[in-house]
């Protein structure tokens, strides 16, 4: 009914004012036709009948609690990621919201270790998705390369663990823990230089 997708749309305008990085929040329905979109960046729709049917995260919300996308980035330049879940409503809708993942940084960058120690945060490939340098992130490092990262996203690896024997990007020694994000197979590493630890 007109009136419910208005009381939603007003609830979905509350949603971004009290969370920043959400970009965009759209409403579809049981049938996989989108019924209403929230966006702070473009123009809001109502009723548009898009066919989302086949797009994947309404397919995975459908059959699970939640649905979290691998990272994207917008015009190469800033990461996002899309969460899907069947809508508190449950008629059969589903809620997908988009979220600029530049705010995820505010939190890696207040985890100090030391004077110098820092964390980071990799995806399941081992590519950049927080770091207190945001050039390294809108670059798409891939971390893989270095081998506390490599022994982290290794396949059986255990959800968390130590590395004494790593480096960081510039070659240096550092010290590594890490722990694994189990439902955005992401993995959080905290690194400290050898020499400061020691």
């Amino acid at each position: 009914a007109s009136a419910d997708i208005q009381q939603r749309r007003f609830e979905f305008l509350k949603l971004l004012r009290l969370e920043p990085a959400i970009t965009t929040v759209t409403l579809v329905g049981a049938d996989g036709r989108e019924m209403l979109r929230v966006s702070r960046i473009e123009a809001d729709r109502l009723s548009s009948g898009f066919d989302l049917s086949g797009e994947p995260p309404f397919s995975a919300a459908r059959t699970t609690r939640a649905h979290f996308s691998d990272v994207r980035f917008v015009a190469q330049t800033e990461p996002y990621l899309t969460v899907a879940a069947p809508s508190a409503a449950r008629d059969g809708s589903v809620v997908i919201a988009d979220v600029n993942l530049k705010f995820v940084r505010t939190v890696v960058s207040e985890i100090k270790v030391g004077a110098t120690g820092y964390a980071y945060v990799v995806d399941a490939r081992g590519r950049l998705v927080s770091h207190p340098e945001m050039s390294l992130v809108l670059q798409m490092t891939d971390m893989s390369r270095l081998p506390q990262v490599q022994a982290a996203i290794a396949s059986g690896a255990p959800s968390q663990g130590f590395a004494d024997d790593a480096h960081a990007l510039d070659g240096a020694a550092v010290l590594a823990a890490y722990a694994k994000i189990a439902p955005l197979s992401w993995t959080v590493f905290v690194e400290q230089p050898r020499a400061e630890a020691i």
